[in-house]
């Protein structure tokens, strides 16, 4: 894989110093930008209201002039005086290795006017469309300080995709039985899940008019139409109850104990005030995406760069052959059968794109294939998807103002989940249960960690200067 990388400044350590001509912007932990030492007197005390706050869910993978739109987008209709992104880390949505790691990813955010960078936990950002965006609408919420989440979507009408959200939630007979019925014929759950939309609307929403119905038919087949779908769908569960977890209640571990309170923006009329428990405030905005060619799109940039997946292949392989097939049917996105396949095929496959052709059938897409894989390497498995919702909010790089915003989240406890800033201090030296060797959140924070080692690995980058242990949040002064 050949891009450029940025010498990592480490977090702690007595091998490797913060130097004064160092460019990378990273600083270690001695310097805690959360107590207020950003710089002397450069941002504003954190006594008062720091004003309203859009979140928005991203993988920037890599950063685009699209992007930027949105961030404007998102700035002038929110008129938010803050921004933050919850990011996927190493790996994608979709599965496939970042084309660039999750520091120089946060680093161009920032350079690019986001005021603050959080790491989406890869148990969210390498899952299905709905877990990312209760992943990303969760770290988003558990602030207590978000008054806005903003996305693009191919329609630009927030009140389309809230009807349609409405639908998938109300999970009607009609709906429940024609998606059963599609899936049972083979079908790929996106495939089977068009069929029982159109059935709902057909049988259980009879107000509708047909060209309503054409619209939102037309609006689920648009990927970011689905995304914005999905966040709606999230806030919608924070809001009626939390959401579902195999049992267990949005915010309280299964481990014990721990509830989030409620979560409540901190905007005009909402500051220190704590709403009623899984409840939210958070108002959904959508920017509509332009057409004709405005800008580059992230896989005509991924197209250009010259990316060598051999290495990230072979540990693929490695982890398939180590797996029994009853050990890779429990993988999160393992579906019935694709256990033998993957074991049949992995001795056959030259490379990776190849291993995902042969894998995939009309049922299981090359997506779900090529996410298996990855969370096959990760050893993400359908188990820990139920259960504790494991959600906390890791920095991985900041502004003066996201400074700002981290000192106000902290002085008035606002945040309603853990809040890392050094992995080594708040993590793995924390005296905090909710950190303990085997808890959730400790699991899912060691998951984290295994993905940017092995990332790193394959790519061929310094296993100890890339090391979560090591590497710190850049910080734009």
């Amino acid at each position: 894989m050949k891009f450029p990388k940025i010498d990592p400044v480490p977090l702690d350590g007595p091998e490797k110093k913060n130097s004064d001509n160092d460019i990378s912007g990273r600083h270690s932990s001695d310097k805690d930008f959360s107590e207020g030492d950003f710089s002397e007197g450069q941002a504003p005390k954190a006594d008062t209201s720091p004003g309203k706050v859009a979140g928005i869910i991203a993988e920037y993978n890599p950063i685009h002039d699209g992007h930027i739109y949105h961030l404007e987008k998102t700035r002038e209709m929110s008129k938010a005086d803050f921004v933050v992104a919850v990011m996927s880390g190493y790996f994608t949505q979709r599965g496939a290795p970042a084309v660039l790691g999750k520091w120089e990813r946060a680093r161009a955010a920032v350079d690019a006017g986001v005021d603050l960078v959080l790491e989406m936990p890869f148990m969210y950002a390498c899952s299905s469309a709905e877990y990312f965006a209760r992943g990303g609408v969760g770290v988003l919420a558990g602030l207590g300080c978000t008054d806005y989440i903003s996305f693009g979507s191919e329609c630009g009408d927030i009140s389309i995709l809230q009807k349609a959200a409405s639908i998938f939630v109300d999970e009607t007979e009609d709906y429940r039985a024609a998606l059963k019925e599609a899936l049972s014929e083979g079908k790929s759950f996106p495939a089977a899940r068009e069929e029982a939309f159109a059935s709902a609307l057909e049988n259980s929403y009879p107000t509708l008019k047909p060209s309503e119905k054409q619209q939102l038919l037309e609006v689920i087949r648009q990927p970011n139409n689905i995304l914005g779908i999905e966040y709606i769908k999230a806030l919608e569960l924070l809001k009626n109850g939390g959401f579902d977890y195999g049992g267990f209640e949005y915010g309280r571990f299964a481990d014990g104990g721990f509830v989030y309170g409620g979560f409540g923006g901190c905007g005009e009329g909402s500051h220190g005030e704590v709403a009623d428990p899984l409840c939210v405030d958070i108002k959904p905005i959508t920017v509509k995406r332009k057409g004709g060619g405005h800008h580059t799109t992230a896989s005509e940039l991924r197209a250009g760069m010259d990316i060598d997946q051999s290495g990230f292949f072979a540990l693929v392989r490695g982890a398939v052959l180590r797996c029994s097939v009853s050990e890779l049917e429990q993988i999160a996105s393992a579906g019935e059968g694709l256990g033998n396949k993957l074991k049949k095929e992995i001795r056959m496959s030259k490379d990776i794109e190849d291993l995902i052709k042969r894998v995939k059938s009309r049922r299981y897409t090359e997506t779900r294939i090529c996410r298996l894989l990855t969370q096959t390497l990760i050893g993400l498995k359908k188990l820990d998807l139920t259960g504790a919702p494991s959600l906390y909010a890791r920095v991985l790089g900041l502004n003066e103002k996201g400074a700002e915003l981290l000192r106000y989240i902290k002085k008035k406890e606002s945040a309603r989940i853990p809040v890392i800033t050094n992995i080594n201090k708040d993590v793995f030296g924390s005296e905090d249960e909710r950190f303990s060797a085997g808890s959730s959140l400790r699991k899912s924070i060691d998951r984290d960690i295994l993905a940017g080692d092995l990332y790193n690995l394959a790519f061929g980058f310094d296993l100890y200067s890339n090391s979560d242990y090591v590497a710190g949040p850049y910080i734009k002064k």
